[in-house]
């Protein structure tokens, strides 16, 4: 009788270990302390967005995840850029241009910060091959959704993404919440993330049981324990002092989305 408690004590512990590592596979487990996001690659140090800035960020130890900002261009191709008109003529948008009419237009590098290398000759990233370097190097793929997607491109994005790393390897998030929606309703095991700079909006978002990125703005311990109790994430944007990086963790914080290594 003993021995039957012991072994049926012990598929009980393990069935819970199995459950708990199904649920929360990805890398950026928010059980396991602060984690550090790659804004747009290592933005500090190359161009947004840019496969140098991804590749010198999968290099980078430090980062955990990298997050990158995704449009689709007019025949279908999943491109890396934070706007719909990057490249040096402004009078070029993505999603009006095949990949092949964009694919060697220099990019506009007046927004690069300050620090970043700005001899090389950058042109826009295809998703895929961010998605390749996320892999190959373990890192998570945090992927921006920028544009008002319909529900099929949305789902089909996701698809996309998780064909490549895999669904554990991959946050899908967005300042829109219709394609983040749509992809939760048909992926509902996807992880999924809404971003906002407004106390109501975060509220409401984690009474919807959707994971929050939020603006320095409005972070607090506050915000964070109560989304912890109701069993989301939190991720704190764009943040690249020192100090305030070692605040956010000591509150509890899940992740740092940052543009450049900081030494916490």
């Amino acid at each position: 009788v003993v021995l039957a408690v012991i072994l049926i004590s012990g598929w009980i512990f393990l069935g819970y270990i199995h459950l708990e590592g199904a649920e929360y596979a990805g890398k950026c487990n928010p059980r396991s302390g602060t984690k550090y996001i790659a804004h747009r690659g290592y933005s500090a140090k190359y161009f947004e967005n840019t496969y140098e800035a991804f590749r010198a960020a999968a290099e980078e130890t430090f980062f955990q995840a990298i997050e990158t900002d995704v449009y689709l261009t007019a025949d279908g191709e999943y491109v890396c850029s934070h706007d719909e008109n990057p490249f040096v003529d402004k009078s070029i948008k993505i999603t009006e241009k095949t990949y092949a009419e964009i694919m060697n237009l220099p990019l506009d590098l007046t927004k690069a910060t300050d620090a970043a290398d700005k001899t090389l000759s950058y042109r826009i990233c295809r998703l895929s091959d961010y998605l390749t370097l996320c892999k190959g190097y373990r890192k998570t793929a945090v992927v921006e959704i920028k544009q008002n997607l319909t529900k099929e491109q949305a789902t089909s994005l996701a698809k996309f993404v998780a064909s490549k790393t895999g669904w554990t390897d991959a946050v899908f998030c967005s300042f829109k919440k219709d394609p983040i929606d749509y992809i939760y309703a048909e992926h509902p095991y996807a992880d999924v993330m809404l971003f906002t700079s407004n106390k109501t909006k975060a509220s409401l978002y984690r009474e919807m049981n959707f994971n929050i990125g939020v603006s320095e703005k409005i972070i607090s311990e506050k915000l964070i324990k109560k989304a912890h109790k109701a069993g989301v994430y939190v991720n704190v944007y764009t943040v690249n002092d020192k100090e305030a990086a070692k605040k956010y963790a000591a509150a509890g914080v899940d992740f740092i989305t940052t543009d450049d290594v900081l030494a916490v």
